[in-house]
């Protein structure tokens, strides 16, 4: 459970049911010298390359444009089709051990649908065994 205090916090619902949770947290509750905010989507930490990221205001700005935009069902101008990959599949995941020094792959579950990040890569929510739930980009 996350203790430090959220910035903010987005819900984007429907009538029905709530499709995407985002939680924003202020980068100086890990670095007293970041500026900019850290992203939770659906309890999972949005990062780039696998490391921590802190976004700008302008680059938050975005994120969420791309976010409502995909829930919408518009593509803002995105040149690449959703990758047809769906929740409850498994894949293979790279992961690091840091006890071995060494990677591997682990198979993971997909927990939820694609998502086109502000870097312009698809990513997918994964739960990997002992890990977590964290974001992979999805290779062809």
């Amino acid at each position: 459970m996350e203790k430090r205090p959220k910035a903010l916090t987005v819900l984007l619902r429907t009538e029905r049911k709530t499709l995407v949770k985002i939680e924003l947290f202020h980068a100086r509750e890990w670095d007293a010298e970041a500026l900019g905010y850290r992203i939770r989507r659906d309890g999972a930490w949005v990062c780039e390359q696998g490391k921590r990221t802190f976004y700008t205001v302008s680059a938050l700005t975005k994120f969420l444009l791309r976010l409502v935009a995909h829930c919408l069902g518009d593509e803002v101008g995105v040149e690449t089709h959703e990758p047809q990959i769906r929740p409850g599949t498994f894949v293979r995941v790279k992961r690091y051990d840091e006890k071995l020094s060494v990677e591997h792959l682990v198979t993971a579950k997909i927990m939820g649908p694609p998502i086109r990040a502000i870097d312009g890569k698809w990513y997918v929510l994964v739960d990997v065994p002992y890990d977590g739930k964290t974001y992979v980009e999805v290779k062809p």
